[in-house]
């Protein structure tokens, strides 16, 4: 029996198993032992498949369809293995695995009253999606003699970015599908404070793998593409924008819900969102409806099986929502704008406000081509209009709420904690606006506000050691807060500087020719054809050397052509320091006219990256849940310690 056959057959099982605890849930008669048993069945069983298709890519078993198509003697092992996710069928199964491994991982860790109803509701979507796997990508389809060789790999997927990116992000979205699971069951038996407390260290583990997952793709595209940018608004990059901007609103309002015990049907309501948009991107991908350098697949079969999961799922949770969210104690409420909470609420406020307007966005062409059967391009100029505007007051909010006290804080209180934060924003302002000769500007006023948000961090940082006396020994959470904070100003500066301060140059070069750019001295030397593993490759060796330094970089972009699929590729070159990046990209030509070259020179750009692992690393953080107090606190206002 082909293992193939077996494979195919653990999928289904992984069904009925799923289908079973379903039902003993039903009859009442599912204990909290049998859940575990049945939740670590599953995960064996699609383990079982996971393993037996990876193995299949790695030794080229080309009697499987999927490796057939994605695969080729000729590529390194490397690709081999992230061959396995570089398709649809393949994809969808990974994301499977990861959800049921994330469940088994909840069933064994969580001590949440509630846990048994928890992996109900986890089983019945690894169910759905288990049957969307098996009827319409089923990744196990067999020939009945195996060919020779495989079609290979997309070139633009022959990349390490390909081997972290996909499962960073998958490990996000399927770490949202607990606070969809968390939601159902908080509207059947109440939210409080315990049920934030187990939910939260679940969104912050989604968000980090999430944050990881796009920080990793924008790095993939700006080195891969040739472009010299790392993020075009593409459909699919918006589609795991959107979850990551409700993740945080979602975070913000966990922690309002743990300190002051509101704003429930909110934190509710963006529980079921957030995962429903990690659904929905999958829909709007998978379905064909949007084209995309990331479509793996546009079967309408597929999209109509998606279409109508996501309405199981999504509409489902929605409609428990509206019967049941009215039977939600009010708890407290809000009782000044200058509290903490109201703070965080109103940042939660301004994600959502951002969601809509990238939903919008991307939406609104599919509508207008369905109902009027125009077209309609939006692109960058509409997603920078409507972002800036908003991302910066929230950009200003996440310096400002933690300040605050919860429940109330004197208007006196606020000026006082700000004053440091205030001056440095008035500074930098100041000097840009010499600078750039302009008074209001989005540039000016956004790294304004970046400079007043790290330095309101390291204010608060540097009276909790005054209050404590301790410099390292502070809780995990309040650190992790700290970092992330930090880690959105530079970001934020890391965009902005890469965006405004930027210079590009496109022409023919001539091999010996000096040619001057950005402050540097660059030399084609020459260029050579090479074969490498699959690919031949055209390979320019260029001597660059700052103006004024003796220091010369040799840099090496290459224009590739792969062996199986005769498609061509760049491979760019960069000088990276800790300001700036120089960027090389060859093109087309010969030793005698010259060859076409593009050149970039992008202030801040490592900053981006530098920020989003900083952001994932505080994320991480703040997964630890403070038992006790690491230091004797007892001085400080209990209003006033951070969570």
């Amino acid at each position: 029996m082909h293992l193939a056959i077996i494979a195919e057959f653990m999928l289904a099982l992984a069904i009925v198993l799923c289908i079973v605890m379903i039902i003993k849930s039903w009859r009442k008669s599912l204990s909290v032992n049998a859940a575990h048993i049945i939740t670590v069945s599953i995960s064996v069983c699609i383990t079982f498949s996971m393993l037996y298709l990876t193995y299949s890519f790695l030794h080229s078993d080309f009697s499987l369809k999927i490796v057939y198509d994605n695969s080729h003697t000729s590529k390194p092992y490397l690709y081999k293995f992230t061959g396995v996710w570089a398709n649809h069928e393949g994809s969808m199964l990974l994301f499977v695995w990861l959800l049921v491994l994330l469940s088994t991982w909840f069933s064994l860790s969580s001590n949440y009253e509630h846990k048994t109803s928890v992996l109900v509701i986890q089983s019945g979507i690894t169910a759905l999606l288990l049957l969307y796997v098996l009827f319409t990508s089923n990744p196990f389809i067999t020939f009945a003699q195996a060919p020779a060789n495989g079609k290979g790999l997309n070139p633009l997927l022959q990349d390490v970015g390909l081997a972290l990116h996909p499962p960073l992000l998958y490990i996000g979205y399927v770490g949202f599908s607990l606070a969809l699971s968390f939601a159902v069951i908080g509207l059947n038996y109440g939210v409080n404070r315990h049920w934030a407390q187990c939910l939260k260290p679940w969104v912050s583990f989604s968000l980090s793998f999430l944050t990881l997952g796009i920080g990793m793709g924008s790095w993939w595209a700006y080195r891969e593409l040739g472009w010299g940018g790392y993020w075009f608004w593409d459909p699919v990059e918006n589609s795991s924008l959107l979850p990551w901007l409700t993740g945080m609103a979602l975070l913000h309002c966990l922690v309002v819900v743990i300190a002051r015990d509101t704003i429930k049907k909110w934190t509710v309501f963006l529980s079921i969102l957030t995962f429903s948009l990690s659904i929905a991107g999958f829909f709007l991908v998978r379905s064909g409806i949007l084209s995309s350098v990331h479509s793996f697949a546009s079967d309408p079969n597929r999209g109509l099986f998606m279409l109508a999961l996501l309405f199981i799922v999504a509409g489902g949770s929605f409609w428990q929502f509206a019967r049941r969210a009215h039977s939600l104690m009010p708890g407290n409420e809000l009782t000044s704008l200058t509290s903490r909470e109201t703070g965080l609420m109103f940042s939660a406020l301004l994600f959502i406000v951002l969601t809509a307007t990238i939903l919008l966005g991307t939406l609104y062409p599919i509508f207008l081509e369905v109902l009027t059967e125009g077209s309609v391009s939006v692109g960058k100029p509409y997603f920078i209009a409507v972002f800036i505007p908003i991302a910066l007051p929230a950009l200003l909010l996440a310096g400002i709420a933690p300040l605050l006290n919860w429940k109330k804080t004197c208007f006196k209180q606020v000026i006082i904690s700000s004053i440091y934060p205030i001056f440095t924003f008035l500074i930098i302002w100041l000097v840009l606006v010499f600078i750039i000769d302009e008074w209001f500007s989005l540039m000016s006023i956004g790294l304004s506000i970046s400079g007043f948000l790290i330095v309101s961090m390291l204010r608060l940082y540097i009276e909790r050691i005054r209050r404590t006396g301790h410099i390292l020994q502070q809780p995990k959470t309040f650190i992790a807060m700290i970092i992330s904070h930090i880690a959105v100003a530079i970001i934020a500066i890391g965009v902005i500087a890469s965006s405004v301060w930027k210079q590009e140059f496109e022409d023919v070069i001539i091999p010996g020719v000096k040619t001057k750019f950005a402050g540097h001295m660059v030399t084609l030397t020459h260029a050579e054809m090479l074969q490498v593993d699959n690919y031949a490759t055209l390979k320019a060796h260029f001597e660059v050397t700052p103006i004024g330094q003796k220091e010369t970089y040799k840099l090496t972009p290459e224009r590739r052509i792969y062996l199986a699929s005769r498609m061509p590729t760049t491979e760019s070159s960069v000088i990276s320091t800790w300001k700036s990046d120089f960027y090389i990209v060859i093109g087309e030509g010969d030793n005698i006219s010259g060859y076409a070259v593009r050149m970039y020179y992008k202030l801040g750009v490592n900053w981006i990256w530098l920020g989003c692992i900083m952001l994932g690393v505080g994320l991480i953080f703040s997964v630890y849940q403070r038992k006790k107090t690491v230091v004797d606190n007892k001085d400080i206002p209990q209003e006033e310690r951070s969570l």
